[in-house]
């Protein structure tokens, strides 16, 4: 049996864009994030939250409340894009659903 490896985030960026990327030091090893200074500056951030196969709730809510710090932080100094795989639904009626 084959045991999976953990999964990571990253931000791939061509590298002629290297003059405006700017990384941000907040974020743990499941969120990555950069700042792309631009006019106006746009935050890129890349999240991974733990699999429904992952009981482990605390987790993922402590990876929720990073990202909720994040997005607090820099709200009013960038537009903000958000991706990466969230591991939810709202369709779901399940506690990490309505966390």
């Amino acid at each position: 049996m084959r045991h999976r490896g953990h999964g990571g985030v990253a931000i791939c960026i061509h590298n002629k864009y290297e003059h405006l990327i700017e990384p941000i030091l907040d974020g743990g090893n499941r969120i990555v994030g950069i700042r792309l200074n631009t006019t106006p500056p746009i935050l890129i951030l890349c999240v991974y939250l733990p699999c429904r196969g992952n009981s482990n709730t605390d987790l993922f809510q402590e990876t929720l409340d990073e990202l909720s710090e994040i997005l607090e932080k820099y709200k009013n100094k960038a537009n903000i894009l958000l991706g990466g795989d969230i591991n939810a639904s709202l369709r779901r009626d399940c506690a990490r659903s309505s966390i």
